[in-house]
């Protein structure tokens, strides 16, 4: 996994370079670029959405039967081969994609919404319960989030549940801190004074006016903390700390696959491939969100 991060991180930092904006003949930048981290991001994520999520309707997926010879290659028949129980590989990416997203999806707003909430509260009215949540993601970060996560599911076992909690507990002080400092910014602007002026109440202040005007960092956030949460699944999956056999995730399918991959490539090469586009797509993503939102 770590091989698989770095060239990740390769790939996006060589996609983000030819996104530099192009200029015409007379020195104006063009409004539209194939090559922005926008429009990359959206069209790498939009493509590994529709395999996941369209592919089911147009063809009959059933990822756990034995239906071909074991470790059949790619071809007309199994368009991504058979693994070495001789079940159709196609149908267990595309569940794999699918549960890796929703993973991904499920754990991010889990732990988006209660830290954004109390990055607001805390931002906003201070006071001790902002000091007391402060102390406590300083602690938390103090720690690393993989060791974490990795602790705690190791102690509870692997299940979506648990998945989940170790990831809002690693991700909720990220959240918090960022909105606890952005609403902090904005408490000081005029247009709050000016609402407080006018009776404004500050449940009104903070989600119409003070959220409205934070909610770039925060798209970006959410993007960009959508392909670390896939890759963090996709590693304990990869180590056996994820979702656990015969269920289909990209890491396990990682870790099963590099046994044969001499022999039978396929299983280890195309999971590599769909972790890769779907942690650049959201980083891609986030970054174009943050530069259109900025500009």
């Amino acid at each position: 996994m770590k091989t698989l991060n770095h060239f990740t991180i390769f790939t996006r930092q060589w996609i983000v370079d030819l996104s530099i904006p192009r200029t015409n003949a007379g020195g104006k930048k063009r409004a539209f670029d194939l090559f922005s981290p926008l429009f990359l991001g959206v069209l790498l994520s939009s493509l590994c959405l529709i395999f996941a999520f369209a592919a089911p309707l147009f063809v009959d997926l059933n990822p756990n039967s034995i239906s071909g010879v074991r470790l059949s290659p790619p071809g007309s028949e199994y368009w991504f081969g058979t693994d070495a129980l001789g079940r159709d590989f196609f149908s267990r990416v595309v569940e794999a994609v699918r549960i890796s997203i929703w993973l991904s999806l499920l754990s991010t707003l889990a732990t988006a919404i209660p830290g954004i909430l109390a990055g607001l509260w805390s931002g906003y009215f201070q006071g001790w319960v902002d000091n007391l949540l402060s102390r406590l993601t300083e602690v938390v970060l103090a720690i690393p989030g993989l060791l974490i996560i990795i602790i705690f599911v190791a102690r509870f076992g692997p299940s979506i549940y648990t998945l989940i909690i170790s990831l809002m507990i690693t991700g909720f002080p990220t959240f918090f801190r960022i909105t606890r400092n952005e609403t902090l910014s904005m408490k000081q602007q005029q247009f709050v004074e000016a609402g407080r002026s006018i009776g404004l109440t500050d449940t009104r202040l903070i989600f119409r006016y003070i959220l409205a005007n934070i909610y770039p960092a925060l798209l970006t956030l959410l993007s960009i903390r959508m392909g670390n949460t896939l890759l963090i699944i996709s590693g304990l999956g990869f180590i056996g700390l994820g979702m656990q056999p015969p269920q289909a995730e990209l890491g396990a399918l990682l870790a099963s696959g590099r046994e044969y991959f001499y022999i039978a490539w396929w299983l280890y090469v195309i999971p590599s491939i769909f972790i890769v586009l779907l942690v650049l797509g959201f980083n891609l993503l986030g970054e174009g969100i943050q530069d259109h939102l900025r500009h």
